[in-house]
């Protein structure tokens, strides 16, 4: 039985607590090299983001942390698993993400915007990276008794 669970247990760890680290780190420093970094991201936004100025349209913010646990759970599940179309499911889910952020209205066409849309794909895409090694640690396809 512990055959089955130790690989589980290290690929959920690989995936969700690693990947989380790597891709916060990795987000953090492109963001930081293209200048779209929080500390020049948010003040643009607030002044130049034409939202809503009635009260019942102030919407919270979902945790970017929270959408890559989420993703990364479900993909090295799936992996782990060996659910056939996995790849597909995760370019699809790229896709999806992009075009739910690009084709916001409440953002001006300025290049900061794209920086952090195209630094947001790649974060995802390591994020990704790390579901994929998790589920494969978890189906046992990488000999983890080396590691």
């Amino acid at each position: 039985m512990s055959d089955k669970i130790v690989p589980w247990i290290l690929g959920l760890l690989v995936s969700l607590v690693l990947g989380q680290i790597v891709t916060k780190c990795f987000t953090n420093k492109i963001r930081s090299l293209a200048g779209c970094h929080d500390i020049f991201y948010k003040p643009y936004l607030k002044k130049y983001a034409k939202r809503p100025s009635e009260p019942e349209f102030n919407p919270k913010q979902i945790s970017p942390a929270l959408t890559g646990f989420v993703e990364r759970l479900v993909f090295t599940v799936m992996f782990g698993f060996g659910v056939a179309g996995t790849p597909i499911a995760m370019m699809a889910w790229l896709g999806v993400k992009m075009l739910t952020n690009l084709n916001r209205g409440d953002l001006p066409e300025h290049e900061i915007v794209r920086s952090r849309a195209l630094t947001g794909l790649l974060g995802s895409t390591v994020s990704l990276f790390f579901a994929l090694v998790g589920g494969l640690l978890c189906k046992m396809k990488i000999p983890w008794s080396g590691i």
